[in-house]
């Protein structure tokens, strides 16, 4: 594959992995359970790799940053789509991320970006928002779609850092697995007060399944 075609394919295999994990969430019983399992799975099929890879020496601020980022963002997503159905929710959260990273990463960050790649960032942010109108979205819905956008955002630019601070890609991707796992099953238990081991045993395949596509 030409190496200006990468970006593009990696970004829509991202895409398309993220909607298909979240619909998976989505047509859970228990979010947060839905979320713990296929994070938690992640984690566990990651561990063994951590024996393989550098330890991100240079890099831990930034993972943890990122890990508890994404908590925030997966306890967002999940109120989200409790709140709202997935086909207006997923678009708004979608298409936020995209606008506020960019706003970030060359306003706040000085991130080099062509008219071009402008322009294809405000076409993906509208083209996302053009797929919600006309669906009715709660304002409680809304709010928690719009904050998530905000975190995807805001985990985007870290690891952006993060994977330039590691010794290599793969060992800062790596260990982001294994902690974000960690820590999303550790909030999501503390949330539920325990429920959501009772609530996995009757989801945990779905869950399972979505890890490890996720992976």
């Amino acid at each position: 594959m030409e190496t200006a075609l990468i970006a593009p394919a990696m970004m829509i295999a991202s895409g398309s992995i993220h909607a298909v994990v979240n619909a998976i969430l989505k047509g859970g019983k228990d979010k947060m359970a839905g979320r713990a399992t296929i994070d938690g799975s992640s984690a566990v099929l990651m561990l063994p790799a951590t024996l393989l890879v550098p330890l991100p020496d240079g890099a831990w601020g930034w993972l943890f940053a990122t890990a508890f980022l994404h908590c925030a963002y997966l306890y967002a997503l999940v109120r989200a789509l409790e709140a709202s159905d997935f086909s207006a929710a997923y678009p708004i959260l979608r298409g936020t991320a995209p606008l506020v990273t960019a706003a970030v990463a060359i306003g706040l960050l000085g991130e080099a970006a062509g008219a071009r790649e402008i322009a294809g960032i405000a076409l993906i942010g509208a083209a996302m928002f053009v797929m919600v109108s006309g669906r009715h979205i709660s304002r409680q819905g809304l709010g928690w779609a719009l904050f998530t956008g905000f975190t995807i955002a805001g985990y985007t630019v870290i690891d952006a850092q993060g994977v330039r601070a590691a010794p290599t890609p793969v060992s800062y991707i790596v260990w982001m697995f294994v902690l974000m796992g960690t820590l999303t099953v550790t909030m999501f238990a503390l949330l539920s007060r325990g429920r959501i081991f009772a609530s996995a045993r009757t989801q945990w395949r779905a869950g399972a399944a979505a890890g490890r596509f996720r992976s």
